[in-house]
């Protein structure tokens, strides 16, 4: 008589809140269902009960691979299907039993889709043997991360390894879930264990940093990388994303040197994983170098989606790559290019909002209307609150609240939306109100931003805050607020204020153009002020800027990055010898500030630039002349693949002709 064809092994502790979900993606093709429970008290065992599965009841041995085994052991079919229990089959099951009862290959490739975040491109993909042909020899190996392959290519070639349909969603990285079962601290519990027990295992090594990565400890994860990828040969599986794994810690530690010369190092190894050409375009990116990081992007995206033998981030290679080469093409000045670069990654990805956003961006660059803009967005998506957010972006605001309006009901993050769409058009009365709601149901850190918009709302109508503001507030709060209600309305100087307060609230209300309120605020102190230029410059409102960073100079209140800004806007005017001499100021400060560094280089070649035209003006057949010009053209454009220039957005570019005459326009629309 034949054994059964199938069987799904789970082991579980408390698992009753995904189990359900687990077992319900396999009833349909699973022969027996072996389940090896380790301890639980919750409703787990009678779930399992319900499904028909053959419970095993162990102690928890700090050992998955005896778990696992245990489980092998009481197995009665030909073929096993592990899963973890928040784990669940996707696709391929109605293929199983055809390919199953055909195939003589030992062992199949399955695919795990790990699940993030909520996004759809918050997934990280990778392959691993989960299907096998029952037999006594084949055995789970490791305390963790268990794995079963050592022991099949004990008895078999690879070539008896063959790729599944299989796809299994992996829920158990979503922080919600990791924070439940703990399971970063039981991780590095049982790995700081295996590598005790074998601690020139590169194996355990590299997953003992990995764990300190998720923990947040990154200087301990970098090292213990470091150790794992000195030990680990270039053969083993899982070097490719070892390396990328590493970058990605030496990125978070701004040790982009040492990034690059991995990343470099190591294509030469692997160079059709997508991930390790992205990292380097991150890396080369992060240093200021557009054109190199683009010609990295490039190479990412030649690559495709990455082959399956890789771990690998959705959209590496493919609508992450595209996107960022259209960031970078934008921040030059090839809008054209990167409107078509944008298209290309919203093809394979037509929700990724980062794409979206920069669409709309380059579109409104080009001058485009902002009617015109959302029927771009409306071909490109269907999701109308997605819509509103990305006209907000851009600073279509009564576009973007039209688009809500027709929402009903509106989600908490579209009723902020909604909020903000209202102060930028100036509805303070109604946008007090709906902040009010807003802030009764919300939770720290949230409130305090909600209370400064509520705060401004109330300013901007120059009314003081009304007594009912104050319920609720802690003592130090109802102090701030009062303070400054006191300053803004009757002109009392306040007592004492708190900075990162009045900071947050000064930025606010240059972003929500209310010039007036900010004016005053910059008008409390000389620092205040000069924070106010900045602000004012950060927003796009470069001409207002202007006047307060020229004042700030004459008063000698001026700082380094004032200065940036200052000798930024003159070059932007084609003043480059005045631009030149606050550029070398700088320097003279700071040698090691590249920004200043290339912001004085292109006035020189500016000035060059001006020399050269002038001498051909009169000798327009001098060959010389001629050479000299083409040579700094092409070295000013090289210079301008080196980021250093402040970026402005489109609610941002909306503001930079912005002077002194508009303070009324953009403090009381109404």
């Amino acid at each position: 008589m034949n054994s059964p064809l199938l069987g799904v092994h789970v082991i579980t502790r408390d698992e009753e809140d995904v189990l359900p979900q687990c077992l319900d993606s396999v009833k349909t093709v699973a022969d027996e269902i072996v389940i090896v429970d380790t301890g639980s008290v919750d409703r787990t065992v009678d779930i399992a009960i319900s499904y028909g599965a053959k419970i095993v009841h162990t102690k928890w041995d700090d050992d998955f691979s005896k778990a696992r085994n245990l489980g092998l052991s009481h197995a009665t079919t030909d073929w096993i299907l592990v899963l973890d229990a928040d784990e669940a089959l996707a696709a391929g099951a109605e293929l199983l039993a055809d390919l199953l009862q055909r195939t003589d290959a030992e062992a199949f490739l399955v695919e795990i889709e790990n699940v993030l975040g909520d996004r759809p491109e918050d997934r990280l993909r990778h392959q691993t043997v989960r299907l096998f042909r029952r037999n006594a020899s084949y055995r789970f190996r490791g305390r963790i991360h268990e794995q079963i392959i050592p022991a099949i290519l004990e008895h078999h070639p690879l070539t008896k390894i063959e790729l599944s349909p299989l796809q299994i969603v992996h829920y158990g990285y979503l922080p919600p879930r990791m924070e439940r079962k703990d399971k970063i601290r039981r991780n590095l519990r049982l790995l700081e264990m295996a590598v005790k027990e074998e601690p020139e295992e590169p194996f355990h090594i590299y997953n003992l940093g990995v764990t300190h990565c998720q923990m947040g400890r990154l200087r301990e994860a970098a090292s213990e990388l470091q150790r794992a990828y000195d030990l680990t040969p270039v053969g083993r599986s899982y070097r490719p994303t070892l390396v990328r794994d590493r970058a990605k810690v030496l990125l978070a530690l701004n040790e982009l040197a040492e990034a690059e010369r991995l990343l470099r190092a190591e294509i030469t190894h692997y160079d059709d994983y997508p991930d390790l050409y992205h990292l380097l375009g991150e890396t080369l990116e992060r240093k200021g170098l557009l054109r190199e990081s683009f010609a990295a992007y490039e190479q990412a995206s030649r690559c495709g989606a990455a082959p399956c033998k890789y771990v690998t981030e959705a959209g590496m290679g493919t609508f992450r790559s595209f996107q960022r080469m259209a960031n970078l093409a934008n921040e030059w000045g090839a809008v054209e290019e990167a409107v078509a670069l944008y298209r290309q990654a919203l093809g394979q990805h037509p929700g990724y909002v980062p794409a979206l956003t920069g669409l709309a961006e380059s579109l409104h660059r080009l001058g485009m209307a902002d009617e015109q803009i959302l029927e771009h967005l409306q071909t490109a998506t269907a999701d109308r609150l997605l819509q509103a957010s990305v006209m907000a972006e851009i600073g279509a605001y009564p576009e973007a609240l039209a688009l809500l309006n027709r929402i009903h009901p509106l989600s908490l993050a579209g009723e902020k939306l909604r909020c903000e769409c209202l102060m930028q058009t100036g509805q303070f009365p109604e946008a007090y109100e709906k902040l009010g709601v807003l802030l009764r149901e919300a939770a720290e850190p949230g409130r305090q931003s909600l209370l400064l918009d509520r705060a401004l709302c109330c300013w901007s109508e120059e009314r003081s805050l009304p007594f009912r503001f104050y319920t609720g507030l802690s003592p130090e709060q109802q102090h701030m607020f009062a303070c400054l209600d006191g300053w803004l309305i009757e002109k009392k100087v306040p007592d004492s204020v708190s900075q990162p307060f009045v900071q947050n609230l000064l930025e606010r209300a240059v972003q929500l153009r209310l010039l007036r309120i900010a004016d005053a605020l910059g008008q409390l102190s000389s620092d205040w002020f000069l924070a106010y230029a900045k602000c004012l410059y950060r927003n796009g409102f470069v001409l207002l800027a202007a006047d307060c960073l020229l004042q700030a100079m004459k008063t000698g209140s001026l700082d380094g990055e004032g200065l940036f800004l200052l000798a930024e806007l003159l070059y932007d005017k084609g003043h480059f010898r005045q631009a030149c001499a606050l550029f070398e100021q700088i320097l003279a400060e700071a040698p090691t500030d590249e920004r200043a560094r290339t912001g004085a280089a292109l006035c020189y070649l500016g000035i060059a630039e001006e020399v050269a035209v002038e001498g051909i003006g009169r000798f327009p057949d001098h060959p010389a002349l001629q050479a000299d010009l083409q040579r700094i053209r092409a070295s000013k454009e090289k210079l301008r693949g080196i980021r250093w220039h402040t970026c402005w957005k489109g609610a941002q570019r909306r503001n930079l002709y912005a002077s002194a005459n508009d303070f009324i326009v953009y403090d009381r629309q109404k």
